[in-house]
């Protein structure tokens, strides 16, 4: 496994029906490439359930 951290900053605007294909192709990506990684999302005041969204994702990688 490669010991850098990589970072993906992902700004997020009203993206709650994308949000958690784009966590799993980041997954495929990351387990198949051995990487530690985190996932920074910057909601941009979505009115949809973005945050809710990024929020149980991040609850599921603990």
């Amino acid at each position: 496994m490669d010991s850098r951290l990589i970072s993906f900053v992902v700004p997020v605007y009203n993206e709650a029906d994308s949000i958690e294909q784009l966590v799993e192709e980041i997954r495929q990506v990351v387990d198949r490439n051995k990487l530690r990684i985190q996932i920074v999302f910057v909601d941009d005041g979505s009115t949809d359930r973005s945050w809710d969204k990024i929020c149980a994702l991040a609850e599921q990688d603990r």
